[in-house]
């Protein structure tokens, strides 16, 4: 059996309590955190988010349905890869045109597009909405924290894409998605949903 022996000075631990130090800091913590949520306003994300996908949605005068056939045509080629990661071929070619709605294995919740700087639109989507049971809200325009206090619920920005694939040109629309035939349903609440 050998045996060791260790010889020397040792000193008191001179560390801080782990509480006591939390406490120190959060002063600090809190003063950092109030001049970040100053910097991010309604009011910044007004002009430097928002900027360039800010688009004015007229009210429909009247309210109808449209069916939008959307096919997608890849702008590449996807290349078909074999079990050890090299390119074997092309899978789909530059050019391939398909209907990415009949490909969802989810059911996607509808999408409420509104301009939340226009009251009558706002009024519109609160009386439509329980008709339309999880729906994601997007904006075009308007103040996406009143908007989200206002509906309590999150408030999503509407991106050109999503505009421009479902042809999206006045408010309120509510986008559905038929994944038998890979159509985007397109719902449009006008003006005389009002007067009712």
């Amino acid at each position: 059996m050998l045996g060791f022996a260790f010889a020397g000075k040792t000193y008191p631990i001179a560390e801080p309590d782990v509480l006591e130090e939390i406490e120190q800091r959060k002063e600090q913590a809190v003063k950092k955190a109030q001049k970040y949520l100053q910097r991010y306003t309604d009011e910044y994300f007004q002009e430097q988010v928002m900027k360039d996908w800010r688009r004015s949605l007229p009210l429909a005068k009247r309210s109808r349905t449209e069916r939008i056939d959307w096919v997608y045509e890849l702008e590449m080629d996807i290349p078909r890869v074999d079990d050890k990661g090299n390119v074997v071929g092309i899978l789909y070619p530059k050019g391939y045109r398909f209907r990415p709605i009949k490909h969802w294995n989810f059911p996607a919740p509808p999408v409420i597009v509104f301009d939340g700087r226009d009251e009558r639109q706002v009024r519109i989507v609160k009386r439509i909405l329980p008709k339309y049971q999880g729906a994601m809200l997007v904006a075009s325009d308007g103040r996406v924290f009143s908007l989200m206090e206002n509906f309590q619920a999150r408030v999503y920005l509407l991106h050109p894409k999503l505009r421009e694939v479902a042809r999206i040109t006045e408010g309120v629309s509510v986008l559905t998605w038929d994944t038998q035939k890979g159509h985007i349903v397109k719902e449009v609440y006008g003006e005389d949903v009002l007067k009712k």
